[in-house]
């Protein structure tokens, strides 16, 4: 079953803030249930997001069920709710 999750963005967290700058230059469905995408934004920043109930590997990251994979560069950071 597919999670609903949002993120509570802090000062801290500036990937979002990064993300809304730079022109969505990439779009992609990862899953074949449509429930693990990717946006890309510029040419460093992605944002890898699973919807799902399941882990989903994806090249050498896994995205873990109900989280979101943030890559800024070298940069990655995971984005989860709080009971996960």
């Amino acid at each position: 079953m597919a999670q609903n999750f949002s993120l509570d963005v802090n000062s801290e967290t500036f990937e979002i803030e990064k993300a809304v700058q730079k022109p969505m230059t990439d779009y992609k469905m990862l899953s074949a249930d449509r429930l693990v995408q990717a946006a890309t934004f510029g040419s460093d920043l992605k944002v890898m997001a699973n919807f799902s109930d399941y882990d989903f590997g994806y090249g050498v990251e896994t995205i873990k069920a109900g989280s979101a994979l943030i890559i800024d560069g070298d940069h990655k950071t995971v984005v989860a709710p709080a009971d996960q």
